[in-house]
């Protein structure tokens, strides 16, 4: 597979709580930034608590190593039609989809 060739893999969405905060990951996608370690992008959906904190600033999206991911608890979309997980869907589209059905039925 080239850098810039379509993708043949589905979309493996999945929810987890880190610090406090729910995020949103695609397992399917590994990144190597400069080293040989991989790596998933993950983004902040919501709060779990409220403890004071202002829910308009969230942390940033970011790399996680997958030796983290075995670590915590992931929750499956079980609610995400697999039509917007197939490989031959737009990046975009997907993790919109994922980000609305996520933050719509609150899995943790």
């Amino acid at each position: 597979m080239a850098l810039n060739d379509p993708r043949t893999i589905p979309y493996k969405f999945r929810v987890f709580e880190y610090e406090h905060i729910a995020w949103l990951v695609d397992l399917s996608e590994h990144q190597f930034p400069c080293t040989a370690t991989p790596h998933v992008y993950c983004e902040p959906l919501y709060y779990l608590d409220d403890d004071g904190r202002c829910e308009d600033v969230m942390p940033d999206a970011g790399l996680f190593t997958l030796d983290h991911m075995h670590a915590l608890v992931l929750h499956e979309l079980d609610w995400l039609d697999p039509g917007w997980t197939t490989a031959e869907t737009d990046e975009t589209d997907a993790w919109d989809v994922a980000r609305e059905e996520a933050n719509a039925n609150h899995l943790i």
